[in-house]
């Protein structure tokens, strides 16, 4: 938990205790988003645990709600403003990145699965629709026109040989 030590001098001096706690819940946020992003303690570059960082993010969501709003108490100082605008830019890096890595997790996947395909496939039936949805670099899976998809709309795994 960040202590008071931690704060700006400016803040710690004269600070509001719900001041406290919302710079204390920043900044524990802020050291959050460095695991999220793989950022070690020394700055080195560390393993994603993603689900210690998920439920960190759960915790984090649940103390942040937890907290008075702004237009509860005094002003809030600028050097607090400063800090929530920092980790708002903060998680704006860490959304980027997550989203980077669920693009290459589909990505992958979608190889996987036509790798899995080509080699199992032997040509005799057409591919399920499940392996071939569309996503990064595949086509649109071909449909039949209604009506004549007959026995084989019914019976998919044996080509219309009910």
């Amino acid at each position: 938990m960040a202590s008071i030590a931690q704060h700006p001098p400016a803040l710690a001096a004269g600070i509001h205790p719900m001041h406290k706690a919302i710079y204390a819940a920043l900044a524990k946020l802020d050291d959050m988003l460095d695991q999220a992003m793989g950022i070690g303690p020394d700055g080195t570059r560390q393993p994603i645990d993603d689900h210690a960082v998920a439920t960190q993010k759960g915790r984090m969501l649940l103390e942040l709600s937890r907290l008075p709003t702004p237009n509860e108490g005094p002003p809030i100082p600028p050097e607090l403003a400063e800090k929530a605008h920092q980790v708002r830019a903060r998680l704006a890096d860490e959304q980027r990145l997550l989203k980077r890595r669920i693009e290459a997790a589909d990505m992958i996947s979608g190889l996987i699965a036509e790798a899995v395909m080509a080699e199992e496939w032997d040509g005799t039936y057409e591919p399920r629709g499940a392996l071939t949805a569309p996503g990064p670099g595949r086509a649109e899976p071909r449909r039949e026109p209604a009506g004549k998809a007959g026995k084989a709309a019914a019976y998919p795994s044996t080509g219309g040989r009910g």
